[in-house]
């Protein structure tokens, strides 16, 4: 049988993807999940995130996940959080994701609307994340 898109059930902490290339921005971002009671998953490469795939209830993901720095010029190659996102899905359809990023360009937030995913930019506020997290329905 294959594997649940999600562990928790309603009321229980979450299991919440942290996907960032920078350490500092995953440490943060999950201490802050910890502190709101759910279970941060922290990752740094698009591989460490698809191995989290059915093990987790939702992601924050970055936009840019090379190491070129933040900006308007695009990614420089390799995937981007969307990317990694959309591979999640495949394997856990309607995973709930969450896109924070520096990224100003327009054709991402595009991008980001037509696959669901609501976009906001960094730094964002402790706020933003907790009505998103508090927003995903654990499945029965």
């Amino acid at each position: 049988p294959a594997e649940p898109c999600t562990s928790a059930r309603a009321g229980e902490p979450l299991a919440v993807l942290v996907l960032d290339n920078d350490p500092l921005t995953v440490e943060a971002t999950s201490a802050l999940l910890a502190t709101m009671g759910h279970v941060p998953v922290g990752a740094f490469t698009p591989e460490a995130a698809r191995a989290q795939a059915g093990r987790v209830d939702a992601v924050l993901a970055d936009f840019r996940l090379d190491a070129t720095g933040p900006g308007c010029e695009g990614r420089a190659g390799g995937e981007d959080g969307l990317d990694v996102v959309a591979s999640l899905r495949a394997l856990c359809p309607g995973l709930p994701a969450l896109l924070i990023t520096a990224e100003c360009d327009p054709a991402i937030r595009l991008r980001a609307e037509g696959m669901g995913i609501p976009m906001h930019a960094k730094p964002i506020a402790p706020a933003v994340i907790e009505g998103f997290v508090a927003g995903v329905r654990p499945r029965a």
